[in-house]
């Protein structure tokens, strides 16, 4: 979103998305070559989206947290391309800056990473 767009234009916006993909589950819902799978998802994507409940918990996506798997670091003003991975070199500072992405995250509230998207 634009730093110039107001608060009333994006929720212009905003409204129309939700009508054009209301109307759009609503054709699709109604259309009769539309097979019952892809209408029985589309009545779940509407349930998840107006339900108050979180249907999906918070600890199911542990594959997401950014201790997993291995971390990289790259001087970006030497090696744009990121061909030279220097976590190897530079463990100190590597330890040093995971510290803080990790305190950053749990400060707001973002952990666990994609918190469930994939």
């Amino acid at each position: 979103m634009p730093e110039s767009m107001s608060i009333i234009d994006s929720l212009r916006i905003w409204a129309k998305r939700i009508t054009r993909d209301g109307l759009t589950l609503w054709f699709a819902g109604k259309h009769p070559p539309t097979p019952w799978l892809a209408k029985a998802l589309g009545v779940f994507v509407v349930a998840y989206a107006l339900s108050p409940i979180n249907l999906i918990p918070d600890f199911i996506p542990v594959l997401a947290m950014p201790d997993k798997g291995p971390w990289e670091l790259y001087n970006l003003n030497e090696d744009w391309s990121q061909a030279n991975d220097l976590a190897a070199a530079m463990a100190q500072k590597l330890a040093e800056m995971k510290d803080v992405f990790l305190m950053e995250s749990v400060k707001n509230k973002n952990l666990p990473i994609g918190g469930g998207l994939w």
